[in-house]
């Protein structure tokens, strides 16, 4: 019945008389000129097409397969816990979630449930834009066999690749294809996952073969490497992304959006297997875990900073590390302020700047520690003690305000020692000093000192 009613696309014909004439798309142009003539005689007309609301019931129809293919055992779904309820598929506006077990027979239920449906809607799915994610126990060559019973393929990026190479194109239509449309295929999967440093390796690697000219069969010189070229414009390379950077601030987004929106699906039901008792900046990143929550842990930040005053000079040096949860350098930073500050606004300037560092560079959510146990009271309370700290305290509680810093904390010196050392180093800097995913040099000792095991 829903088939009948989606076949054609009926049209009506409104006048101000009381009929209503239905008419079919091969009258199609003979309603244009039927109208037309109708205008022209003084009679009002107007088509319409029948309501896009019978969509919905076609999705129903493939939510249905789906459900029954569940209930007799032949899909497993996705089950987050013991007492948690089977989930086989998630819709949204335009796009849809499949779950199921990892295996040729499941797979190829789920491509002949999609082909029915396509046969009984007119619907078709754009395999070219589907992927396929499976569990890292998974090699790459099992993966890649059960994508391709699906229909889904990987190598979008090399076969894009291919056709412009049949091209004669610039350096700067290059460099446009890489940054808009090569480094922007894998971005909806980089929201949810990790990706392996493997296949990121082997993304760097097409797209540097790209930009120098390289061939399947004739290899060109790279004259610079693939981290050089992903530098700033103004440090001397050309701004494209670092893939593993910018997935990890993809998931640190996503971190931001648990604490931003703690009621949501998704935020409960992590946080009703992960950290029941706990928040999410809080919680840790169990050994035997699913690979989203893995992923998302590794989105999160813990932000260090710290300040150190010269007297003589009437200057300060601030100091901030960002690290995962893991403890590695996300990133880092020296700064160097010409003021005659107190050591209690110089914390709080110092907290201040690496939280927007932290933003800037999209590391966020993190949590803030700082040795000025003074300062971080008064962020906790809200208070201060004179208009100047006031002022600075204000900028950091507005800054929190909007989400991505859930707890300022006070650590002894001892534990904040990196981002102490790199305060002392900016007294003697004439201008701020930033390092991605690494920390000066004269701090390295101390790094790999608070590592962990």
């Amino acid at each position: 019945m829903v088939g009948d009613a989606l076949s054609p696309d009926l049209y009506s014909i409104l006048f101000d008389l009381p009929n209503v004439w239905p008419l079919f798309p091969s009258l199609s142009w003979l309603t244009g000129r039927f109208v037309a003539l109708l205008n022209q005689l003084g009679v009002f007309a107007k088509v319409t097409r029948s309501p896009p609301y019978l969509f919905l019931l076609c999705t129903e129809g493939l939510s249905s397969m789906l459900y029954d293919s569940v209930e007799r055992g032949e899909l497993t779904g996705l089950k987050c816990g013991l007492t948690r309820p089977v989930v086989s598929h998630l819709f949204f506006a335009d796009d849809s979630l499949l779950f199921t077990k990892a295996t040729a027979v499941e797979c190829g239920l789920i491509r002949r449930i999609i082909e029915d449906y396509s046969k009984a809607s007119g619907q078709l799915v754009n395999f070219g834009k589907s992927a396929v994610c499976m569990s890292k126990t998974f090699s790459s060559g099992e993966g890649k066999q059960l994508a391709d019973i699906i229909g889904v393929h990987r190598d979008r990026m090399w076969e894009r690749v291919k056709g412009w190479r049949r091209r004669l194109l610039s350096i700067g239509g290059k460099e446009v294809l890489i940054t808009s449309v090569l480094q922007s295929i894998p971005a909806y999967i980089m929201n949810l996952f990790r990706l392996p440093k493997g296949l990121v390796t082997d993304l760097h690697r097409l797209c540097s073969r790209f930009w120098w000219g390289s061939t399947e069969t004739s290899k060109k010189m790279h004259w610079a490497s693939w981290r050089r070229l992903c530098r700033n414009k103004s440090a001397g390379g050309l701004g494209f992304r670092d893939l593993s950077i910018f997935n990890q601030a993809l998931l640190a987004k996503q971190g931001w959006r648990l604490v931003k929106y703690p009621n949501s699906l998704v935020a409960r039901v992590l946080r009703g297997v992960y950290f029941p008792t706990s928040s999410f900046l809080k919680a840790d990143c169990k050994q035997r875990c699913s690979l989203i929550w893995s992923s998302l842990c590794w989105g999160k930040g813990l932000l260090e900073c710290d300040a150190a005053i010269k007297v003589p000079d009437n200057c300060v040096g601030v100091g901030i590390v960002i690290r995962n949860h893991c403890g590695l350098i996300m990133g880092s930073s020296a700064q160097r302020i010409e003021a005659n500050f107190s050591s209690q606004i110089a914390e709080a300037v110092a907290i201040l700047r690496g939280i927007v560092f932290a933003k800037d560079m999209g590391l966020l959510p993190a949590v803030v520690e700082s040795d000025a146990l003074g300062v971080v009271n008064l962020i906790n309370t809200g208070s201060s003690i004179s208009a100047d700290v006031g002022v600075v305290l204000s900028d950091i509680l507005n800054i929190i305000s909007t989400g991505g810093i859930e707890l300022v904390q006070y650590v002894p010196r001892m534990a904040n020692m990196v981002a102490h050392s790199i305060a002392r180093m900016a007294l003697s800097i004439s201008q701020d000093c930033f390092w991605v995913e690494e920390c000066p040099p004269s701090v390295g000792s101390l790094v790999l000192r608070v590592l962990p095991s």
